[in-house]
């Protein structure tokens, strides 16, 4: 059973900020940080490319569930997962 989390670059700027910084970025943090994570991805991509032959890791082709984590919080995202696993299941 395969997931994949996808979340807006701003969304995913801030947690990121937040998480190692402890507290809520300003428009300037928030940018650094977006350029942060975009050159991340970018980076992820190729070596995903480099090493397994995937295009786009974020294709949602693959994923048996896609969820949209932007404007979620951990445990809608945890019952989502946990209900589509048991539809998997059968």
């Amino acid at each position: 059973f395969k997931v994949l989390l996808i979340c807006d670059t701003d969304t995913a700027s801030g947690r990121t900020f937040k998480r190692e910084y402890g507290y809520e970025p300003n428009i300037s943090e928030l940018k650094s940080q977006s350029e942060t994570l975009t050159k991340r991805n970018i980076e992820d991509n190729k070596r995903y490319k480099d090493l397994y032959d995937i295009d786009d890791i974020y294709d949602p082709k693959p994923f048996d569930l896609v969820i949209d984590s932007s404007h979620l919080d951990a445990v809608s995202i945890a019952i989502q997962v946990w209900s589509a696993y048991i539809k998997w299941l059968g």
